[in-house]
């Protein structure tokens, strides 16, 4: 901006209206030539200033975009690091659990059935010598159902013991134990969703302040688009008349220099005129002199009161004077002329250099006008070219088409990776409670046996949360679109605003399903199911059904 603001104080220093010998009307104009180069500037500085201040404010907007963005994916993170902690900390509380269970529950049973074995000789001993005894005092079938009688009443004893001494306050115990663990884990698990819950809300409204903001910048956008063409029809206009203005001062330039001609053309006759003159003078002179001369020759009386010398000297005298002055009145008649042609040479070459000088000085804005629109609209994303033959309207429908599909495009590819990043971030699987997958095998009444071994494979569920994440990213299939791709008068079918609404709904519409309780409820056992015992062989069957 140096060049140009250093020019306009070299063009106020000009000051026409001292120029002599110029006409008038050329004045004006080159005032108004003047005026108009200063309107311009400060028109096109204006501009300059304007558009300066959109695109800072355009770059703020992307910039602020851009760190929600990178905000919202850090905390999506956090809160799956924590979900993913939060699961592998219950997964091995669980673990642990069961297998505390099972290797007590072990002990106990083989602890018990020692003692049961123990108890059961020890009644066969007594019933041996008991059956010795009453061999000699009752009949048979009076021992048998003495003896029947008396077993059915030492298993009734035994297994209430063995109920009530372990079977009950172990249960009672567990109870106690696995309600606390439910409840501890059940808030935590709560305050886990409930949190995951309010940085998805926040995300959602993050998003939805975006879209707003994406909105209300198009909106600026299209009004700027629409000042700046009638900014650019001004500036056309404003060119069009500097042209036409440039054109009438090359014609007055016409005539002034025909006008030059023509006085050139008339100091020449003049000059040949004044020449003419002294030829005839000259002439006239010798004419005189001759006539003086045969006026003298034929008339000597009248020399009798002069000499002839004193004659000769007075007629000498007044022809040299003559000549002096005739001499004398051309010279001053042609340093007049030299002068004023000097004069006028001076004038035409001053006034050609600056008009020239102005001409090319006013060409270079121009240029550089020019040039700074071509710069300014090169991140248009189409070629300049198809805009030929089209109306304003339909010009501008199809540059805000073209920006609107590489926006459309950049931003499907961020909401891609940003899905991506997600579906990366979240687990495959969270691992369920053993015991949901087991609960049934609690029962006595289930298929399956109730304990089952200590080194049997873990089975996991997978989690409902990673597969309504993965619905969004499975239903959807987009087209990315290229920049001039459209042709002249249609309309894009793909509306980057719409697109988005429906991401966002599609967002807010995937809620978890329906969990399944991680810890059973507490499942009262049908003590009347577990076997009898009987003999050793009986209770071994019995015992080996149990453990598998």
């Amino acid at each position: 901006m140096e060049n140009p603001i250093r020019s306009l104080d070299e063009l106020d220093t000009i000051f026409p209206e001292e120029w002599h010998n110029i006409p008038k009307p050329l004045i004006d104009s080159i005032l108004l030539l003047k005026n108009c180069i200063k309107a311009q500037f400060h028109v096109l500085s204006g501009l300059a200033t304007d558009y300066a201040e959109f695109e800072l404010k355009i770059n703020k907007n992307f910039m602020s975009v851009q760190t929600a963005a990178l905000e919202s994916t850090e905390k999506v993170k956090s809160i799956d690091l924590a979900i993913n902690e939060s699961a592998k900390k219950i997964y091995n509380k669980f673990v642990a659990f069961r297998q505390d269970i099972e290797n007590k529950t072990a002990d106990k049973i083989q602890k018990q059935k020692i003692e049961n074995e123990g108890k059961l000789t020890d009644i066969k001993d007594q019933l041996d010598t008991l059956t010795k005894k009453v061999e000699s005092l009752i009949t048979m079938s009076q021992a048998k159902d003495l003896v029947s009688s008396m077993i059915t009443k030492s298993e009734a004893k035994s297994f209430q013991d063995f109920k009530n001494s372990y079977v009950i306050p172990e249960m009672a115990a567990q109870e106690k134990k696995l309600m606390d663990l439910i409840l501890e884990n059940s808030s935590r698990i709560e305050l886990a969703e409930n949190r995951f819950g309010h940085e998805v809300n926040l995300a959602m409204s993050k998003i939805a302040d975006l879209v707003h903001r994406y909105k209300e910048l198009k909106h600026i956008s299209e009004v700027n688009f629409s000042n700046n063409d009638n900014e650019i029809l001004n500036l056309h206009s404003k060119i069009q008349k500097l042209s036409d203005s440039a054109k009438k001062k090359e014609k007055e330039l016409n005539e002034a220099l025909e006008n030059i001609n023509e006085i050139h053309a008339k100091v020449n006759a003049s000059r040949k005129d004044s020449n003419q003159k002294m030829e005839y003078y000259d002439r006239s002179i010798k004419n005189i002199e001759e006539t003086l001369k045969s006026f003298t020759e034929g008339n000597g009386f009248l020399l009798a009161n002069r000499s002839e010398t004193a004659l000769n000297n007075q007629f000498n005298v007044s022809i040299e004077v003559l000549k002096h002055n005739l001499t004398a009145l051309k010279e001053e008649y042609d340093s007049k002329i030299e002068a004023s042609k000097i004069s006028i040479y001076k004038d035409v070459t001053s006034y050609f250099e600056a008009i020239s000088y102005e001409q090319k000085v006013a060409f270079d804005k121009y240029v550089k006008v020019a040039q700074e629109l071509e710069e300014k609209y090169a991140w248009l994303p189409i070629n300049l070219n198809l805009l030929e033959g089209m109306s304003p309207l339909e010009a501008r429908l199809f540059t805000v088409e073209a920006r609107m599909r590489t926006e459309e495009n950049a931003r499907i590819k961020a909401f891609d990776h940003l899905q991506y990043l997600i579906k990366s971030a979240l687990p495959l699987s969270i691992t369920s409670p053993i015991l949901e997958e087991s609960s049934s095998h609690l029962s006595i009444a289930a298929e399956a046996p109730l304990f089952s071994n200590r080194n049997e494979d873990k089975k996991i569920n997978h989690s409902p949360v990673a597969s309504e994440w993965s619905k969004t990213a499975a239903s959807h299939e987009r087209r990315l679109r290229s920049g001039s791709e459209s042709v002249s008068g249609i309309r894009l079918k793909h509306n980057q605003i719409s697109e988005i609404d429906k991401s966002l709904e599609r967002l807010s519409k995937a809620k978890f399903s329906k969990r399944t309780q991680l810890f059973p409820k507490y499942i009262k056992l049908d003590l009347a199911k577990f076997p009898r015992i009987q003999t050793p062989s009986s209770q071994s069957n019995h015992m080996n059904t149990f453990k598998s």
